[in-house]
């Protein structure tokens, strides 16, 4: 989540929109097998997976600073000199099962939440970008948020 004065800064999705989904989300994604080859060069591509399909937390949480950096980079334009990141939270983990008929797949979500402090040149960065964001106040979300 990155928060701007009081209002919450969200993305315009990238693929088609869809009815049922949000057209504009919170700004971040999911950790990719290339994360975990980042910060583990030497593994195997069967032992990031194995990794990775089974959230094995103390690889995920070495990754996660290349998920990141991978993330605002490609969202928001941010190289990893406009600001610094630690992380802020883990949420409870988000199970869902989707699909139709007899096609059904489970996913368990993570959740990591990352405080992020722009620089005076990462917020320039930002200000130049193309406008596909769009900025919510947090009473504006449904949500209390600090």
């Amino acid at each position: 989540m990155i928060k701007i004065e009081n209002s919450l800064l969200f993305n315009h999705r990238e693929d088609r929109e869809r009815k049922a989904n949000p057209n504009h989300v919170l700004i971040g994604g999911r950790l990719n097998i290339h994360d975990l080859e980042k910060a583990f060069p030497e593994s195997t591509i069967e032992e990031r997976l194995v990794w990775q399909q089974m959230a094995d937390v103390d690889h995920i949480l070495q990754a996660l600073p290349h998920t990141l950096s991978r993330e605002l980079n490609e969202e928001l334009g941010l190289l990893s000199q406009h600001y610094q990141a630690e992380l802020h939270q883990t949420l409870d983990s988000y199970d869902k099962l989707e699909g139709a008929r007899a096609n059904h797949a489970y996913t368990k979500y993570q959740i990591y939440c990352f405080t992020v402090q722009l620089n005076q040149t990462g917020f320039q960065q930002l200000c130049r970008r193309p406008v596909s964001y769009t900025h919510l106040r947090a009473h504006e979300t449904g949500r209390n948020v600090v």
